[in-house]
C-alpha cells in the first residue's frame, strides 16, 4: 500500500488543529509561553519482538532524534527513528527504514526527578530497499504508542528509558516492539518559534 504525496500533511493537520482546543480559552500569548522550552532527545533504539517479519529480516540497532514542547495539557513531540534491516535470505533485499512522526502525550511527575510520559504517535514509514530499481522505496502509514520513564539530572539534562509499540499498515500488518534509552537536554525555544503563536 503506497500513500500519495501529502500523506504526512494529512496526518499532521489534525494534531495542529487540536492545539487551540487543548488550550480551551487560552490566548495566543499563553500558547507562545508554552514553547519557551524545547527538550531535544537522542536515543538508541532496539527492536525486541519477533514475528513472521523477522523470519526474513534481522533488525539492526536504530537511532531516534526527538523534540518535545509542553502544552497546557500534555506535550507535543516530533521526531524521526532510523533503523537498518538485514535480509536473512537471498530472495529479500536489505533495507533502511525512516519513521518521521508527530505525537502527543501526558507527562506525569512521579517525584522531583522522575517523570512518566505516555503518548501516541502517527507517522509514515519510509523504506529504502537495496535493489537496482527506478524507485526502490515504499511508504506506509504507521501508528504507535510510547511509554517513557525519565530521570532529571542536574541542570537541563535528563536520561530516559522507554518502550514503544508500532503498527505499520503494510499489506500484512507489521507489528514492532522497541526498547530505547537516551539522553535529553532542555533548550530555550528560538524566538521565531514563539512568534508563530503570538
Amino acid at each position: 500500500m503506497r500513500f500519495p504525496r501529502g500523506t504526512l500533511s494529512l496526518i499532521a493537520s489534525p494534531i495542529f488543529l487540536l492545539l487551540p482546543t487543548a488550550h480551551g480559552t487560552s490566548s495566543a500569548q499563553e500558547l507562545a509561553r508554552d514553547f519557551d522550552t524545547l527538550t531535544v532527545q537522542l536515543r538508541a533504539v532496539a527492536n525486541v519482538n519477533r514475528n513472521t517479519f523477522h523470519r526474513f529480516w534481522d533488525p539492526g540497532p536504530g537511532l531516534e532524534l526527538n523534540v518535545q514542547a509542553p502544552l497546557n495539557v500534555g506535550k507535543i513531540e516530533a521526531g524521526v527513528h532510523y533503523a537498518g534491516f538485514n535480509a536473512k535470505t537471498a530472495e529479500q533485499p536489505d533495507f533502511e527504514a525512516f519513521f518521521p512522526y508527530l505525537g502527543w502525550g501526558y507527562d506525569a511527575r512521579l517525584s522531583s526527578r522522575f517523570s512518566w510520559y505516555n503518548g501516541i504517535r502517527a507517522g509514515s514509514l519510509l523504506m529504502r530497499f537495496d535493489i537496482d530499481a527506478d524507485n526502490p522505496t515504499e511508504q506506509e502509514l504507521g501508528l504507535g504508542l510510547v511509554s517513557l520513564l525519565s530521570y532529571r539530572l542536574s541542570g537541563a539534562w535528563s536520561i530516559d528509558v522507554s518502550t514503544r509499540y508500532r503498527v505499520v499498515f503494510t499489506h500484512e500488518r507489521l507489528r514492532l516492539v522497541f526498547f530505547a534509552a537516551g539522553l535529553g537536554r532542555d533548550f530555550a525555544a528560538p524566538a521565531w518559534l514563539k512568534s508563530l503563536f503570538e
